[in-house]
């Protein structure tokens, strides 16, 4: 193409290739172009414009997989050592709206606080009623493991008059009000895990159905220096972004099943038809089959020098005064392969600015207090090099720590701490298109939330729609503010979104 008639995304595309900046980022082929080629992922004389077509003779159907599709999907199901798989080119928020579609409109779901805006919009969509894990967060605001302790005092305040039918195969009959479904995120954006097979075996317990959100851990269960995957843990339901910690394109993911319910099996593929595209990129297909297949016949070399990577860079960087590299304080176990990075509070934006200006290495976020590092089994050692070399530079550079704000906030409310609920999530969502109206921050408390609060990253909500503002709520978005940290949903720089005509309507009878 013409350099007079290049569009701006795919100029700046090429640009940024022709670059020096390493992606401490997703995708996880981290655009690795030798290695790509190396194994087979990527022939260099072909376009994507080559090998772009749609369901034509002898390519399968993904909405009907019987042929070439199907056997893939088997074969991802035996390498992760689940009943059935199914392929995503939704990502990971087609499988999770999916599974939650599952549920009946009014009934019961139990969703860790820290999950995916995606659940929540599954909730939403659905008309489910939230219950939460309200979990534990540390001093940086990072959550921790989710408690098989609290999910089974939640299940059984809500599910112990579930009555045991079949003491054989245990089934149980469930209690209108009951949890039907558990979501759980582990690992967490910054790669902290949760006692899936303790929680499984409550969940199950109380005849409740538990679906983990493992979009973050496509790259477990291969080595033994990473968590085991949920999918071998007795969770019924597992998601995977295979584009974030594997080599697939942005975009893939997968499904993975251990239900013998074969009603419940044939409902999510139909849930899976309803949302996803009628025309399925085949290159998505193919970068999901390629990046399995690489796992299989080359993942023990990868991952063993992957893991060699890791624990260099962190034995290059463990004498650091002012940098660290963050570990959670309470944890079931843990994803050395995120690099959480902090100098302390506040540090975050500066640190983000630093690695990126000067030393053109971008990281996949930043936070009020650090950045993360994403990395998978095709980063380089010179790219680890880099990024030890330039953390090294700014522990010695005493202007660096010289940081004018000292706000501190949370990123999501506190254990014990979270809002009331008035109405539920689609309820807020459906009144707030005739009732919705802006109004000033200081003049929300006591109204309902018309809309998501969150502060992103990384992305927690704050409030959800239906939910009662109160000061505390008021109070922390002030701080994010003077921090500079982006707000977003029904919250800007003047005022709130709340269901206030519909209250004040309610309050007149």
């Amino acid at each position: 193409m013409q350099e007079g008639r290049m569009n701006n995304i795919y100029r700046n595309l090429i640009n940024h290739k022709n670059s020096d900046f390493y992606p401490f980022h997703m995708p996880g082929h981290k655009r690795n172009a030798e290695l790509t080629k190396k194994y087979g992922l990527w022939d260099e004389e072909l376009t994507p414009y080559d090998i772009d077509i749609t369901e034509i003779d002898n390519f399968d159907n993904l909405h009907n997989p019987e042929g070439i599709i199907k056997n893939a999907e088997t074969f991802a199901a035996g390498l992760y050592g689940a009943k059935e798989s199914i392929y995503s080119v939704n990502g990971s928020t087609g499988a999770i709206l999916a599974v939650l579609g599952l549920m009946e409109r009014g009934e019961a779901v139990l969703i860790a606080r820290n999950c995916h805006k995606s659940v929540y919009h599954g909730v939403e969509l659905y008309g489910l009623v939230p219950h939460y894990l309200a979990g534990e967060i540390d001093e940086l605001g990072i959550y921790q493991s989710i408690s098989p302790q609290e999910v089974e005092k939640v299940l059984k305040l809500y599910n112990s008059d579930c009555e045991i039918i079949n003491k054989e195969c245990g089934k149980v009959k469930q209690a209108d009000n009951s949890i039907k479904l558990v979501v759980i995120t582990s690992p967490t954006y910054e790669g902290i895990v949760s006692d899936i097979s303790q929680i499984a075996d409550i969940c199950h317990k109380y005849g409740a159905l538990l679906m983990i959100d493992e979009a973050h851990g496509a790259h477990f269960g291969f080595d033994k220096f990473f968590p085991e995957t949920a999918v071998r843990l007795g969770a019924d339901f597992v998601i995977h972004s295979l584009h974030k910690t594997l080599p697939s394109y942005t975009q893939t993911a997968i499904l993975h099943m251990n239900l013998e319910d074969v009603a419940i099996i044939k409902r999510l593929h139909r849930q899976f038809n309803l949302l996803e595209t009628s025309s399925p990129s085949y290159i998505f297909l193919a970068g999901m089959e390629n990046s399995l297949k690489l796992v299989e016949e080359y993942g023990s070399r990868l991952f063993e020098e992957y893991k060699n990577r890791l624990i260099n860079f962190r034995n290059k960087t463990a004498s650091l005064n002012k940098v660290k590299i963050y570990m959670p304080n309470n944890y079931y176990a843990y994803d050395y392969g995120k690099l959480v990075i902090t100098a302390g509070i506040n540090s975050g934006a500066e640190l983000y600015r630093y690695l990126y200006e000067e030393h053109h290495l971008v990281t996949e976020m930043k936070s009020k207090d650090y950045v993360i590092a994403m990395t998978s089994i095709f980063d380089t050692d010179e790219g680890f090099e880099r990024l030890s070399g330039a953390l090294c530079k700014s522990d010695k550079d005493e202007n660096f720590f010289k940081l004018d704000n000292k706000v501190k906030f949370d990123y999501t409310l506190r254990s014990g701490t979270l809002p009331e609920r008035k109405l539920l999530p689609s309820e807020a969502v459906s009144l707030s298109a005739k009732y919705c109206r802006k109004v000033e921050l200081e003049d929300s408390e006591g109204l309902i939330s018309a809309d998501y609060v969150y502060f992103y990253p990384p992305g927690i909500p704050l409030l959800v729609p239906g939910e009662v503002i109160g000061e505390d709520i008021i109070e922390q978005i002030k701080a994010a503010r003077l921090t500079g940290i982006e707000i977003y949903g029904g919250c800007d720089g003047n005022g709130i979104f709340v269901c206030a005509y519909w209250q004040e309507r309610n309050r007149q009878g």
